[in-house]
Formats: structure tokens, sequence, C-alpha cells
């Protein structure tokens, strides 16, 4: 089974994921719609603080379980990734009518990638379900093409004022270690539209998952002990003991998640608190702006 985290990015995501990968029987292993450009190719910093290719983990994930090279990657499945999974692609993948026979031939060559990588993956963990932190409902989409494959998605959103607030910050990527990267930044009017577009093809996904959940971030951080409750239910996992999130604060052991968000490297008892800086250092045109762009979702999601 799969568990897969959909929406916008900068929706907190990464905080939830590591959460969810604490249940036993599953295991977040963060985006990997970027495992091949960022682990393998770019040698990326793995949750756990190695680098991917130091990685026990990845090492026998994808040379022990797949026999993949960075050289394979570079040159078969990266440009296969290209050709399927971005945002050009999103009307041949949603409307099957469109695709040409060597669309679906890359689409069906590509799925069967991911599905090698998906059970690597859980053999290599022992745990029956894999959570997919990548967010983008393209890689959702490919994900159900898997055959046999039971993808759970999980629809997370967040106020879109604070996602443009927060795409707008500096930030640096720490697991990016030649020189300093900074993570993207965005105008209003990009993220607002990238937020819209995002959550309208995420809540596509429930036409083809075996369970759809829609849940906010506020409500999670709120919340974190009954939003975690609400998730596996949704996905059919019976709960059980969570004693590692109280009302305001979760314990987290280290993961080996592969892109998302800094605090993907945060391990510990780690204090939830909703982030509301937008409320006082976004200006008023500003949050109208977005609020006028993303205003039709803003209300169906329960935004004033």
């Amino acid at each position: 089974d799969i568990l897969f985290v959909a929406g916008a990015g900068r929706s907190g995501s990464t905080v939830l994921a590591q959460v969810l990968g604490q249940v036993d029987g599953l295991v977040s292993v963060g985006e990997t719609r970027h495992v091949w450009s960022r682990g393998v190719v770019e040698n990326q910093l793995c949750g756990c603080g190695s680098a991917f290719g130091e990685c026990s983990f990845w090492q026998r994930v994808v040379r022990d379980q797949l026999g993949l090279t960075a050289e394979d990657v570079n040159n078969r499945i990266l440009p296969l990734q290209r050709q399927v999974d971005g945002i050009s692609q999103i009307p041949r993948l949603f409307w099957q009518g469109l695709r040409s026979s060597d669309d679906q031939k890359s689409i069906d060559e590509y799925v069967a990638i991911l599905g090698d990588l998906l059970r690597a993956i859980r053999d290599v963990s022992g745990d029956s379900i894999v959570i997919d932190a990548s967010k983008t409902a393209m890689h959702g989409l490919l994900l159900t093409m898997i055959p046999g494959a039971k993808v759970h998605v999980l629809h997370l959103v967040r106020d879109p004022r604070a996602v443009a607030f927060s795409w707008r910050r500096k930030r640096k990527r720490p697991e990016v270690t030649s020189g300093n990267a900074l993570m993207p930044r965005y105008s209003l009017l990009k993220s607002s539209i990238w937020w819209a577009g995002a959550n309208v093809f995420s809540e596509r996904l429930e036409r083809h998952a075996a369970s759809y959940h829609r849940a906010r971030y506020e409500d999670f951080i709120a919340n974190p002990l009954e939003s975690t409750q609400r998730i596996l239910t949704s996905a059919g996992v019976e709960p059980g003991p969570l004693e590692f999130i109280s009302p305001s604060e979760v314990h987290l052991q280290p993961e080996h998640s592969v892109a998302g968000n800094p605090s993907r490297f945060s391990t510990g008892a780690i204090r939830l608190r909703v982030d509301e800086e937008w409320k006082h250092s976004m200006s008023i045109a500003a949050r109208g702006l977005v609020s006028c762009l993303t205003g039709r979702l803003l209300g169906r999601y329960g935004y004033r």
C-alpha cells in the first residue's frame, strides 16, 4: 500500500509525513519523485544525515534491490521521467484519450520503474505502507497506475496566504552540501496559481485512489493526535497506541527521507505550533490579492 500526500508545496507535508512515519507498519521516505535526481545523481543528504550514496537504507534499495547506478538513472530513468511527469504532461496523464501509443509506452515503462522502487522500499524497510510526500498530482496519478498497488490519497491543504508568504522567505537547503543553495522563491501571483492548480488536481485523484481523505494543516497542528487517528483510519490502518504524540508535541525518530522542508532533519521532541507570521507581516494588499486569486477554494476548505 502507498499513502500519498497530495497538495501544494509549503503546506506542512514534511512534518505530517514524519509523524505518520513513526507509526508501526508505516515508513516515510520523503518525496520519492526526487529520488532519482536529488538522491542518486546529486547525492544530497538523506533525512538520516548521511549523503544519499552513503545511506545504507537507500543503497540497499537502489543498488542491491534495483541494481541501478547513477549512470543508469542519468541515461534512462531521468529522461523517461521528464517525458511523463511534468506540468505539460497533465492533459495526457488525466485524459487518456489524448495519449499517443508512444505516450502510453513511456508511461507504462516509468510506472513499472516506480512500482519496482516502491516495492524495494517496502521490502528493505519491512513496513507494509510507504508514505510518499511528493505532493504533485502528476506523480500521484502515476502511482495509481502501478499494477496491484492500493494508493490512499491524503490531500493536505493549508491557508493559501500562509503558503504564499512562505514561498517568499529565504531558506537555505541544508541537504545541498556544495555552496549555499536556497529554496526557490515564488511571487504572490505564481504561488497562488500553483496552490489553486495543485489542489484542484489533487481532488481529481479521488477518482483513481483506493481512498481519499482531505485534511487541513492548521487542524493537524491544533490536534495532532486526533488528526493522525483520522488519517490512519481513512487509509484502513488501525491506529493503535500513538504514545509519541501529545497535545502539542511529537517525538520523532530519524527517517530516510529524500527532499522536502529542512524540518525533516529535526528529531527528538518537536513542539508543534501554527506558523501565523503572515497575519502580521503580510500586507493587506498582498493578502487581498492571494484571497482574490484563490477565493473559491479558500471558502471550500473553510478559510475566511
